[in-house]
């Protein structure tokens, strides 16, 4: 009898592990999806606004990426490494960040940028 109740309270937690770990990696994948959606929607109007100079339109672009729920920090730098814009909040841990270079490309020639540096806390996961 003793024996049915320990292996049945194995397999649940077995089982319980197993959705956990599940779970937890189906929300990092929502993260990364969340990156690779502002890499294809967004990046192209923060390297158009950030060649012409265009800070309080590209101020307004980080401000509705910021209302993604994971998404607490955005920074975009110039190729000097000097910040030109920020909004959010960088977490002092629990945390995962892309680096998104920018490039524009004028009469046929590519012109780095600068990068877009996203972060999105782990807190919710």
């Amino acid at each position: 009898m003793i024996y049915i109740l320990i292996f049945s309270s194995v397999v649940t937690l077995l089982l319980t592990l197993a959705q956990l770990h599940r779970e937890y990696r189906y929300d990092l994948s929502l993260i990364e999806s969340h990156f690779d959606e502002i890499q294809t929607t967004n990046k192209e109007s923060i390297e158009t606004n950030l060649w012409l100079l265009n800070f309080d339109s590209m101020s307004l672009l980080l401000e509705g990426i910021l209302r993604k729920q994971e998404i607490v920090f955005l920074q975009v730098t110039d190729t000097s490494g000097k910040v030109v814009l920020s909004r959010g909040a960088m977490p002092k841990k629990d945390f995962r960040q892309r680096e998104i270079p920018l490039n524009y490309s004028y009469r046929d020639k590519s012109h780095h940028l600068g990068q877009l540096k996203v972060a999105s806390t782990l807190e919710y996961v």
